[in-house]
């Protein structure tokens, strides 16, 4: 284990708990990204894609 180690753990815990994080920064982040699935591919790389968005009524077509 390195520095570096020690130093991701203990950022990744504090912002679990941070209420700037929680509440505002990753939910943003999330919405900003969008919906993402898991596609069949024999490529690693190529895993995930982007969920068509839902119809104008709210339920997929």
């Amino acid at each position: 284990m390195t520095d570096y180690d020690d130093f991701a753990r203990a950022y990744s815990n504090a912002n679990e708990t941070n209420l700037l994080n929680a509440w505002y920064e990753r939910p943003a982040m999330l919405e900003l990204g969008g919906t993402w699935t898991a596609a069949a591919s024999s490529t690693p790389a190529a895993g995930l894609v982007p969920s068509p968005p839902p119809c104008a009524s709210g339920v997929p077509s």
